[in-house]
Parts: structure tokens; C-alpha cells; sequence
């Protein structure tokens, strides 16, 4: 019964199948591509969502910013 599984400490195998009958889904990595998408929106100078930074970009600093 669903009901007990409200009530009741699951096991593994059971706790995944009532998370089946309730319809759930990991969106984790959805989320975490949106808020990718929206510091990017925010601000252009953060890395892609790949994470790939691109070393002449670093390299191209002014040393008047004091950065060495």
C-alpha cells in the first residue's frame, strides 16, 4: 500500500519502487545546468558549462590590474 510507505522506514528496493509510484525524477543535473545558464547570462566573463577555460584569455591580464 502507498500509504505505508509514508509511515514506514523503506529499504533500498523499496524505497526506489515507491519513488517510482509517486512519479519522481532526479532533476539534478537539469537544475544545475540552468543556474550554469544563468550566471553565464549574468555575467559574460564566467566560463562556458563545459568549464573549459581558455589559458590566453588568463594570460592576456593587464599587469596594471596588479595581478602577476
Amino acid at each position: 500500500m502507498l500509504a505505508d510507505s509514508l509511515t514506514k522506514a523503506l529499504l533500498n528496493d523499496a524505497f526506489d519502487r515507491f519513488v517510482r509510484q509517486l512519479g519522481l525524477a532526479d532533476i539534478s543535473e537539469q537544475l544545475d545546468q540552468r543556474r550554469r545558464l544563468e550566471r553565464e547570462a549574468e555575467d559574460p566573463a564566467v566560463p562556458a558549462a563545459t568549464g573549459y577555460v581558455d589559458m590566453e584569455d588568463v594570460m592576456d591580464l593587464d599587469d596594471d590590474e596588479g595581478l602577476h
